[in-house]
């Protein structure tokens, strides 16, 4: 079986770790090759095959002429640069990301010089700026990037492709099946429509966001003219889907009756050993969350926070560990951490998760329980809540209980879930007075795990799938 793969960002395990691509045909046996949509090299095991489409070619295309797209073979085994210029199967200018610009001081503007002081001359006073400015940046920053957006979306739209070096590249693979990973956007519509149509192979598509249903809050009149405009070409595309992917069930049956498409759920894969090990507690017990700290989720840990001190008033039982992986500001370590229950970690690579997981006694998983990210993960649930449940650890998730993640794992029974911030304390203090339930959601995370999520199971999924979508396809041709 050959897949072609359309996807929008560079599939890089170097710089993307645990790619999901990587993930789900890492030591498959299947050939691939993939279409990516954005500057960078590709370096990952699985595939050698690449043509290259970015925003600067389009850009390009149509004020020189020059058509866009790049056709070029990488070496599979993954060599740390790539080919030297002028070699026969790499392109002379793949697009890469430019070299950052890293300022001496980098508590400064980078764009700012650091000028000395002129002697003599007063400094000048602070620029005070009333309460609500913030506010108001924040809403003309946002006006601005929905204006940029929709200006990429015009580019790609009307770009001129190179057909004649897609067509050599589609022809020399010849593919069976498409296989299109993306939220919906007009570069990854259009490309949809173009394989199709150059290939007359069956596509099935995944995507974990929800892309046809939410509307976001917006006096944007950009916004507004790009979500009318991408939702008219998803309904175009609809026809041509065999398939439709997504993480959820709940957004699966949604999709099935709002699009009437064939839908379908595909999880991400963990690694699970072959048999269960159960992992002493320590004592205090520890909690750690890994991920990202957002305002939403700060004041979530906030209230952790105070449930711990009341567990704690007497002695030390529980604490709370916290990895960050964006960067946070001092005065956000200072709300969460106090040096005794509590504690921030130095912000740690993505890479680093599943370890950080494996030595807690608790997971912790969060989601937003208020403020306007609410909704956000409501017909999907993040690839991390897998590796939670490899991590062998008693998951406790803090999330609201109509979004997809609360529902697959309140009804697979494999995490204490918890859907009112109030509850937050009583929850915790059941865990420590009753240790059996560590040892006991350790083993159902296990389970759930291993019978759902096991790369085996998942891979063998894709792949029947695959060749079913493929003999119904040339049925009815």
């Amino acid at each position: 079986m050959k897949i072609l793969l359309l996807t929008d960002e560079v599939w890089n395990d170097k710089k993307y770790t645990d790619h999901i691509l990587s993930n789900w045909f890492d030591g498959s046996e299947v050939g691939l090759a993939n279409l990516y949509l954005t500057p960078g090299i590709p370096d990952n095991k699985c595939c050698s095959r690449y043509f290259q489409i970015t925003g600067k070619m389009m850009a390009k295309s149509l004020i020189t002429g020059k058509k866009a797209g790049i056709n070029f073979n990488v070496n599979p085994e993954i060599p740390e640069t790539p080919k030297a210029p002028g070699s026969p199967d790499v392109p002379e200018n793949p697009e890469s990301p430019e070299k950052p610009i890293v300022p001496e001081n980098p508590e400064r503007d980078p764009e700012i010089p650091n000028v000395p002081p002129i002697p003599g001359m007063p400094e000048l006073p602070k620029l005070k700026l009333p309460e609500d400015a913030g506010q108001l940046y924040e809403f003309f920053k946002s006006l601005a990037a929905d204006s940029i957006e929709l200006l990429k979306d015009f580019i790609w739209s009307i770009g001129n492709i190179n057909m004649d070096e897609l067509k050599k590249f589609l022809d020399e693979f010849n593919p069976d099946i498409i296989f299109s990973i993306r939220p919906a956007s007009a570069k990854m519509l259009r490309f949809e429509k173009v394989l199709v149509k150059f290939t007359n192979k069956p596509l099935a598509v995944f995507s974990d966001e929800d892309e046809f249903i939410t509307k976001q809050a917006k006096v944007s009149p950009a916004y507004w003219l790009r979500y009318i405009k991408l939702n008219k070409k998803f309904k175009s595309n609809l026809p041509i889907y065999h398939k439709y992917y997504t993480l959820s069930p709940k957004q699966a049956e949604l999709y099935k009756n709002q699009c009437r498409l064939d839908t379908d759920v595909l999880t991400k894969c963990g690694e699970f050993s072959d048999y269960f090990k159960l992992k002493e507690v320590h004592y205090p017990v520890r909690i750690v969350y890994a991920g990202l700290l957002t305002p939403d989720l700060n004041n979530t840990l906030q209230r952790l926070k105070k449930a711990l001190e009341k567990i704690n008033i007497r002695r030390l039982r529980m604490t709370l560990e916290i990895y960050p992986v964006n960067k946070i500001t001092k005065h956000q370590k200072n709300q969460l951490e106090d040096g005794v229950q509590t504690f921030v970690k130095s912000k740690i690579l993505p890479q680093e998760l599943k370890e950080v997981y494996k030595k807690a006694d608790i997971a912790l998983f969060m989601e937003s329980l208020e403020g306007k990210n609410k909704a956000a993960a409501k017909y999907s649930y993040p690839a991390e809540m897998i590796d939670c449940l490899a991590s062998s650890s008693c998951i406790l998730l803090l999330s609201p209980k109509e979004n997809a993640g609360f529902e697959y794992m309140k009804e697979q029974d494999a995490a204490i879930c918890v859907s009112d911030p109030r509850k937050i304390y009583s929850a915790l203090k059941q865990l420590f007075l009753h240790h059996e339930k560590l040892y006991e959601y350790q083993k159902k995370a296990w389970d759930c795990g291993i019978t759902n999520h096991d790369k085996s199971i998942v891979q063998q999924k894709i792949y029947q799938d695959f060749a079913n979508i493929i003999v119904g396809a040339s049925d009815k041709e």
